[in-house]
């Protein structure tokens, strides 16, 4: 069993009780925009002891509210930022006069709030056992950046192109109404559109401008631009896989034969190569880098509890989606 699922789990899942502050809090913040959040702290002239909040009889003093304040788990700090102190302690308030109004009623004894707490309960401490995992595994220092950066040059290659796109018409009425963000109406076939960007590719091999064909032949957005693309690394691309792989083989100033997408095709020439500074990517390096630390601390974790699934309980078998009903005359 993989603990990826475990990890986002707890990005998304929070306790029953954080979960209706959060809803109001966040509901609070499509209000009007507050004056710059109040930092927490207790104030100078107020005392620890001093009654700073009352709910009904319930009273708390600054040090309790303070601590309340410390206490909030992750996801709720950039709320309470929002909100300020005392537009927290209103939320809290609220949040806390219907927690008094559930006990009055014993919903504390119904066996569904026991369900809640024993799942919360789990959160909670995979939560906290999840941060003394990351802090466990260490930082990543500077050194181990350095390494990797070096070790995996060719992760951080990006080249400069400038492009052509030529696209073609649907073969077939089937294809109607497919997408076709780049032309509204295609002029070519496919067959017709393939000779034009070997026509093309010819033309600017013989020495004629790629920027100024671009800007009279391409239809793609950045036409305008002479068919600038910019610099692109491997993993910063939205082209193709087929597409990236063949133009990262080029050498510069070479011009790619047509490469065909799934509505037209391109032809590209490298102007540039180069690495990446490791300066630009070095906060990603390490984050990455911290990441397979906390997942190298998952499995070894993993390991220690061996999860067994009842296959005639768990069925891989997707669940039949009910039938529509039948129309009644």
């Amino acid at each position: 069993m993989s603990m990826k699922p475990l990890v986002s789990l707890l990005g998304k899942l929070l306790p029953g009780a954080g979960l209706l502050l959060f809803v109001v809090a966040s509901r609070a913040q499509c209000q009007e925009p507050r004056a710059a959040a109040e930092t927490p702290g207790t104030p100078a002239m107020v005392s620890p002891d001093e009654v700073v909040l009352t709910v009904g009889d319930r009273k708390f003093t600054a040090a309790e509210f303070e601590k309340i304040v410390s206490g909030l788990p992750p996801q709720f700090r950039a709320t309470l930022a929002s909100l300020g102190k005392k537009g927290f302690a209103e939320q809290f308030a609220n949040l806390s006069s219907l927690a008094m109004e559930g006990e009055k009623s014993q919903l504390d004894q119904t066996a569904e709030f026991q369900q809640m707490m024993d799942f919360d309960r789990r959160v909670l401490l995979a939560q906290l056992m999840m941060n003394q995992l990351a802090s466990q595994s260490g930082a990543v220092g500077p050194e181990e950046v350095s390494y990797y950066y070096q070790t995996h040059q060719q992760d951080f290659e990006q080249i400069k192109l400038t492009g052509i796109y030529i696209p073609f018409a649907p073969p077939s009425s089937a294809s109607k109404g497919t997408a076709q963000t780049l032309s509204a109406a295609p002029a070519y076939t496919e067959q017709q559109a393939q000779r034009k960007a070997l026509e093309l590719r010819a033309r600017i091999q013989s020495g004629q401008n790629m920027a100024a064909l671009a800007k009279t032949e391409s239809e793609h957005p950045t036409a305008s631009k002479g068919g600038d693309f910019g610099y692109l690394g491997r993993n910063q691309t939205t082209l193709p896989a087929p597409i990236a792989n063949a133009i990262f083989t080029l050498q510069t100033r070479q011009v790619s034969a047509p490469l065909k997408d799934r509505f037209g095709y391109f032809i590209f020439r490298v102007e540039d190569k180069r690495i990446q500074a490791l300066e630009e990517i070095q906060q990603a390096i390490q984050a990455s880098l911290g990441i397979q630390k906390m997942n190298r601390r998952l499995e070894t974790l993993k390991e220690s509890y061996p999860v067994e699934l009842n296959p005639n309980y768990f069925s891989d078998a997707p669940a039949a989606s009910p039938s529509a009903p039948s129309a009644r005359p």
